[in-house]
């Protein structure tokens, strides 16, 4: 008579998956490892072709004397569609000598990579957070010709044939003209807690400044907000090229009455004439 044959036993079965379990927790991380690694090569490739086309871009701008010219978006913008490297040219500067291209940041896929011109090396950053850059992109949302936000701006101090309208400031928090441009700025994608704005308009001497986040009233006498100033000059009716500078201010508190509900409304604004700046 044959002998009939036994299948694993319960016991047997979940001490097999237990071993499995351990070998497969300790082979993942290794795996992984390996797939970052290969990711963080490739991205460091196409880094370095960023690096060579913007050394040949300073070159060129240095022989025609417009160096100054190399941390322009439209610069920027060339040598990342030149370099074939799909991503953003965060911020470049000159190097030591003043002669040619030198440190930038740049963003591939969702890495930051920074390059060290004296040390000829590159660093993956955890994070990037520039304050300049967030302003810039709020300033070209806040005076492109196309956006509403642009209209709302230029019809608070303009008239229709563009003689002075209004004097004075317009602040992202105020119940009136500066809570529209602020939803106008976030149809298009501007996060509603990552600034607030103070524009200003004394005779068309015109400024724009930029808090790198939001203010409340609770910052009011309490902190100093870094921020960033764009001084259009006088005359410029936020048309030319400005000068930028970075600072703090501390937030005070001001009313003004709500047009739509004609009630007093409290809010928060950039003490911007108490700056200090670097």
């Amino acid at each position: 008579m044959r002998k009939k044959r036994q299948g694993f036993t319960l016991i047997e079965i979940i001490v097999v998956l237990v071993i499995l379990g351990i070998l497969l927790a300790i082979a993942t991380p290794s795996i992984l490892g390996y797939v970052q690694k290969a990711k963080d090569s490739r991205l460091l490739q196409e880094a370095r072709h960023v690096l060579v086309v913007s050394k040949d871009y300073g070159l060129r701008l240095h022989m025609k004397e417009e160096l100054q010219k190399l941390s322009t978006d439209e610069v920027m913008e060339k040598i990342m569609k030149d370099a074939e490297v799909e991503g953003e040219l965060l911020e470049i500067h000159l190097n030591k000598a003043q002669d040619n291209a030198g440190d930038f940041i740049v963003k591939i896929e969702d890495k930051y990579l920074s390059y060290n011109d004296e040390k000829q090396e590159f660093t993956f950053l955890k994070s990037y957070d520039n304050a300049f850059v967030k302003a810039n992109k709020i300033i070209k949302q806040l005076l492109n010709q196309d956006k509403e936000a642009y209209q709302i701006l230029y019809s608070y101090y303009y008239k229709a044939d563009q003689t002075p309208n209004k004097t004075g400031a317009l602040d992202s928090e105020g119940p009136n003209f500066g809570s529209k441009i602020r939803a106008e700025l976030e149809k298009n994608g501007i996060d509603a807690d990552a600034y607030s704005f103070r524009i200003y308009n004394d005779n068309n001497n015109c400024k724009i400044t930029i808090a790198t986040r939001r203010i409340t009233i609770a910052d009011a006498h309490q902190q100093q907000i870094d921020i960033v100033q764009y001084d259009y000059g006088k005359g410029g009716k936020f048309h030319t090229e400005p000068t930028i500078k970075k600072g703090k201010v501390p937030v005070v508190i001001k009313k003004t009455e709500d047009q739509s509900t004609h009630q007093q409304v409290t809010y928060p604004v950039l003490d911007v004439e108490h700056a200090t700046w670097e």
